[in-house]
């Protein structure tokens, strides 16, 4: 829902440039990357439009000597890829059975992609919503390459902020829902529904997210959207849950009522922001209880509470 409102923004505003600080522009893609491109930028009225070599860098994030390709959808010549959030970005990387899979699909109004050795880093600035302002609010995120995992993995951003208020890269998450999640997520629907509501989907009940417990492997959080309910029946409180990866599979650490929450990455393991309900938005933060693993009692517990202040 989030990507097709910046999209229909698009012809609205002017995007930022994007710069890439390595790889090689304006290079021929391999076909398989050309006919993904081809398929998102052709449509009826333009079943003909070519996607000119601008568009392409290569470089090598996962250090396999195969070229991976950065897309950038400014240069195509359609607008629609363009909003208040910027132009869409994708990142193909490579797989070792020869295919391309994306491991980045954002709209970004700043993009720097940089390697130093083995280290690959992206920076990038998003829609202002994403940390809870208005779209011309900065809202930078920063991402390393994980080699093992395979994917982009949350890190301080440039202006060293550690807060990541909602999870990217969902739309490219190749990792497959634990059982215990995929309950939760289900079990919140069919609350909503028992109650004559209709639950909204916003693409990403159950999202992954950085290390809560110290054992080095992504958590999980079950984040229902709203239940809508018409008018004159009692509103449905649906939760979110928090499950940590423990021998054997997930389980459930936390259950606390949905308002919202923010991973802060400034400790290891992180620590699980619960954003209290209270009147908050563009010109204050809100309340929130920080939760943080606690080893001996091997639960979550809170250590700290914090009034709302003005942005």
């Amino acid at each position: 829902m989030r990507h097709l409102i910046l999209a229909l923004v698009g012809l609205l505003v002017i995007a930022t440039p994007v710069t890439a600080g390595t790889g090689k522009p304006g290079v021929q893609p391999p076909a398989a990357i050309m006919q993904l491109v081809l398929k998102d930028i052709r449509d009826q009225d333009n079943p003909n439009r070519v996607a000119p070599a601008k568009m392409f860098r290569a470089v090598d994030i996962n250090h396999d000597g195969v070229d991976d390709w950065i897309v950038d959808f400014e240069q195509s010549g359609e607008g629609s890829w363009c909003g208040t959030g910027g132009c869409r970005q994708v990142i193909y990387v490579s797989n070792s059975g020869g295919q391309f899979t994306a491991a980045f699909d954002e709209q970004t109004r700043q993009f720097s992609l940089k390697r130093n050795r083995n280290v690959v880093r992206l920076d990038i600035d998003v829609h202002g919503s994403y940390c809870g302002t208005f779209g011309a609010s900065a809202c930078p995120r920063s991402f390393l390459w994980d080699q093992d995992l395979g994917r982009f993995v949350e890190t301080t951003n440039v202006k060293g902020g550690t807060r990541v208020d909602e999870a990217l890269l969902q739309n490219v998450e190749r990792a497959v829902v634990p059982a215990p999640v995929a309950a939760a997520v289900t079990t919140q629907a069919t609350r909503c529904t028992e109650a004559g509501g209709k639950a909204e989907d916003d693409g990403s009940p159950a999202v992954t997210v950085p290390d809560l417990n110290g054992d080095g492997l992504r958590d999980w959080v079950s984040d229902p959207s709203s239940c809508d309910v018409d008018a004159g029946k009692p509103a449905v409180e649906l939760q979110t849950e928090v499950f940590v990866s423990a021998p054997g599979g997930f389980h459930r650490a936390l259950t606390i009522a949905d308002a919202g929450f923010q991973i802060d990455l400034g400790t290891r393991p992180a620590r699980f922001v619960e954003l209290l309900d209270g009147d908050c938005g563009y010109e204050k933060s809100c309340a929130e209880r920080i939760w943080a693993w606690d080893v001996a009692t091997d639960r979550l517990k809170v250590v700290a509470e914090n009034a709302a202040k003005p942005r």
